[in-house]
């Protein structure tokens, strides 16, 4: 998850999103700490980044009892990210927008406050997740959809991306 942007494509294709989330899930889910240094990791390629999100939402909606653990890492990462809005070496509007799209799923209405303040700045990329108001209205909504978010076994997997990839 370190390499760059040609190796990624290379290797993974258009399958990487089926990949890394729930291969980061399975493989990082007790350990939060080394995730959360990844994240703030200088010069890494945005939109694998982005998959670290979307792992950690397996555990907060997969695992119920460790929602509270995850709200406080992600309200970590955001913190993070105020403090470094303006160094493009470990953030950027899309990394944001797409962060976004996870705490939707998630529900994460704690973390609104956080939220808004990172949209205040300016630097957050509306056209991946919206602006604050439909985020917190989304986050506020009864409406879910979280099949992106079932876990599955290797086999399983296996089938799924057979089934989509030939």
């Amino acid at each position: 998850m370190r390499q760059d942007a040609l190796f990624i494509d290379f290797q993974f294709g258009d399958t990487v999103a089926e990949i890394l989330p729930l291969t980061l899930y399975y493989t990082g889910r007790n350990q939060l700490p080394v995730l959360f240094d990844y994240v703030k990791e200088p010069g890494l390629h945005t939109f694998v980044r982005t998959y670290v999100f979307t792992a950690i939402a397996f555990i907060a909606i997969n695992e119920p009892t460790r929602r509270d653990e995850v709200i406080e890492w992600f309200r970590n990462v955001i913190h993070f990210y105020i403090e470094n809005v303006y160094n493009p070496e470990v953030y950027d509007g899309n990394l944001a927008g797409m962060m976004m799209n996870d705490l939707i799923d998630m529900k994460a209405k704690e973390l609104l406050p956080e939220i808004k303040q990172l949209f205040d700045m300016g630097q957050v990329n509306e056209i991946e997740a919206g602006d604050y108001e439909s985020i917190s209205e989304e986050m506020n909504s009864d409406i879910s959809s979280l099949s992106e978010y079932k876990l599955l076994t290797i086999y399983e997997r296996y089938e799924e991306y057979k089934a989509q990839w030939g």
